[in-house]
């Protein structure tokens, strides 16, 4: 027979079970810790809303004393960096959850309509795609209130999807075509951006009606943010310029924004076999210090003023396979300090100036371009 413990002995052995099962703890973090990534597959990022502001935030900064962030805040798109994805459908289960039903709204079908404005941080990706059941996205844009989805540091990752502002008037084409500066007031509209070396991947999917002028003394140039597409900015702090905004356009149409796309310092974008038409200014804008795109195999064609300009110190970018006619200034330029760049393989005919125009630019490769009937010169260096 077992003799009966003492009771110090049973204050001693409460204290071993419990260590014993603190330690068990602590192994079991360990292993997770040390685990895939794919232990943490169903993690949804931090969501949190202001309703002063009207903006419902995804993610959050990476911070330096975070094991495994330090190198990403100055980078926030490297492809290494972390991020947790949400769906528009799983954002919509947490507004509902927190009282705020009227943010976002599923009309059934897989279209949806989105009444905030949503900003993306650095560790979270938002993810608008067919693959989650997404069709349509409807962002609500009247002169009252407009709603943009803008990639903060964050990844905007739209696949497969028709997007586009609407004024949410009865009708069936009700988009948002109120744009342009009226007496001194700008009249908003909808737009997209991937900013603060932000991260905004466009594939398979048509994209519409978005962005709208700013208020400038000369139209059309502002700092392009509410272009309707924008790539702008480095993150705070780093002078690095593969840290820029970074992303792609792939296999998509886009067409009747006030900018088919802008750029500001962004690095290495992808545009290839898209359509870009209709637009009220340029077809597409990279602008300063925009480096190492590659625009491929794109039909660019009737829209406002210059179909493609790459602008101000864009080097080191990659031009091939495009057809672009019919646009009302120039088919191709390269403006002011735009070096070392490769411009071949492309149609351009039927533009209202220059096919291809070269301004202040140097030790660019221009070479078997197909260049017609422009309005002014096949080819112009100035």
């Amino acid at each position: 027979m077992t003799p009966p413990m003492q009771p110090g002995g049973v204050q001693q052995h409460k204290r071993a079970v419990i260590a014993a099962a603190l330690l068990s703890a602590l192994f079991i973090i360990v292993l997770l810790s040390s685990l895939s990534p794919l232990i943490y597959a169903q993690d949804l990022p931090p969501i949190r809303y202001s309703s002063t502001s009207n903006i419902l935030t995804i993610g959050r900064p990476y911070l330096p004393l975070i094991q495994g962030e330090a190198p990403f805040v100055t980078n926030p798109s490297h492809p290494d960096a972390p991020k947790l994805a949400i769906t528009l459908p799983q954002l919509y289960e947490w507004t509902t959850a927190n009282g705020q039903s009227d943010l976002l709204r599923n009309t059934g079908n897989g279209l949806w309509e989105i009444a905030v404005n949503i900003d993306v941080e650095d560790t979270a990706q938002l993810d608008l795609t067919a693959a989650s059941g997404v069709k349509a996205v409807r962002l609500i844009s009247r002169p009252e209130a407009s709603y943009n989805l803008i990639a903060d540091g964050g990844t905007l990752n739209i696949d497969g999807i028709k997007l586009y502002s609407w004024d949410n008037t009865p009708g069936v084409d009700s988009y948002d075509e109120t744009f342009l500066t009226k007496e001194g007031v700008m009249q908003t509209r909808s737009f997209l951006a991937a900013l603060y070396g932000g991260r905004m991947e466009i594939k398979n999917a048509e994209i519409m009606y978005l962005g709208h002028e700013e208020l400038n003394d000369r139209v059309g140039y502002g700092k392009g943010e509410p272009s309707g597409l924008a790539w702008r900015l480095r993150p705070p702090g780093t002078n690095n310029p593969t840290s820029g905004p970074k992303g792609s356009i792939i296999n998509s149409k886009v067409h009747h924004n006030y900018f088919g796309m802008y750029s500001y310092e962004a690095a290495g974008l992808e545009i290839r076999n898209s359509e870009f038409y209709g637009h009220y200014y340029y077809g597409l804008d990279p602008h300063d210090y925009s480096f190492g795109f590659v625009v491929a195999d794109n039909v660019i064609h009737n829209n406002g003023y210059t179909g493609l300009i790459f602008s101000r110190h864009c080097t080191d970018n990659e031009i091939y396979g495009n057809q672009i006619y019919n646009n009302d200034a120039h088919g191709f330029m390269l403006d002011r300090g735009s070096n070392n760049n490769r411009v071949y393989n492309n149609t351009i005919y039927n533009n209202q100036e220059d096919g291809v125009a070269i301004y202040q630019s140097s030790n660019n490769h221009i070479y078997d371009n197909h260049i017609d009937n422009n309005g002014r010169y096949g080819v112009r260096l100035s």
